[in-house]
């Protein structure tokens, strides 16, 4: 089988993307939020969850400890090991892949992003599970995960990252001859922005030992399902006090 045939097949078990209302609507909330209240354009790093059995984007989870201006944002490695740590803990759900937004300008993959979504798929996968050696263990606070991970390097085997394969036995029953080259990971990307515009959608993917491949400009689908519970009116305090605790320097921006 050629990658031109696997891209296919990936393409068509996985396109359209699929993102519920409430988070869809939550990441753009987010994204237009943080200009908001910075009055500036910001970009903001965010993880999308749901389940790998139907790989539907069912909710946004802002990083933590993030660094961002008008066209970067980055999770700390402290903090990515922060949020992992709390997703797994307080979310019935797993990390299917990276979204950020695009503050006030239009939605694409730039370079930078396309590098950030592959290595993220050769990392994780769709992620299942994160182990973290026990001397750093015993010094885990969320509340104040920038002093206690500061030295917390994610390749000198501190941490442990378990994905499973994106490919259930049932659904290789009808592409069973090609069983020994499947994918054996996937991860989603979407691209936000303040304006609410068409967000811009990628699946990167790889096959055992080769180098992820990238599929850009997928469609979307907006469908109805549970688990996010977001709405503007209700979550609005919640959220914008996790976007001062976040996004590192919007306090001082704010004058808290």
């Amino acid at each position: 089988m050629t990658k031109l045939d696997l891209a296919e097949i990936v393409k068509e078990r996985y396109t359209p993307l699929k993102i519920t209302t409430e988070a869809f609507a939550k990441a753009n909330y987010l994204s237009q939020r943080v200009c908001e209240l910075a009055e500036q354009p910001l970009e903001l790093s965010f993880f999308l969850l749901g389940k790998a059995e139907d790989m539907v984007i069912r909710d946004i989870y802002l990083g933590r400890e993030q660094n961002v201006n008008a066209s970067f944002c980055e999770i700390s490695e402290s903090g990515v090991i922060g949020s992992v740590l709390d997703i797994q803990e307080n979310y019935d759900l797993q990390i299917l892949g990276w979204g950020h937004s695009h503050a006030c300008w239009n939605n694409f993959y730039s370079n930078t992003d396309t590098i950030t979504l592959k290595e993220r798929e050769r990392l994780w996968g769709v992620l299942k599970e994160v182990e973290i050696s026990e001397d750093y263990l015993k010094n885990i606070n969320l509340e104040n995960s920038n002093e206690q991970y500061q030295s917390l390097d994610l390749d000198e085997g501190l941490i442990n990252i378990f994905s499973e394969p994106v490919y259930s036995e049932s659904a290789l029953t009808t592409i069973d001859s090609y069983s020994e080259e499947m994918i054996v990971g996937l991860f989603q990307g979407m691209t936000f922005n303040a304006k609410a515009d068409e967000p811009y959608c990628v699946v990167a993917y790889s096959q055992r030992d080769e180098e992820p491949v990238l599929l850009g400009e997928l469609d979307y689908e907006i469908i109805e399902a549970g688990n996010c519970n977001y709405s503007p009116e209700t979550n609005k305090q919640v959220l914008d006090e996790q976007l001062k605790e976040r996004v590192i320097g919007l306090h001082y921006l704010l004058g808290d």
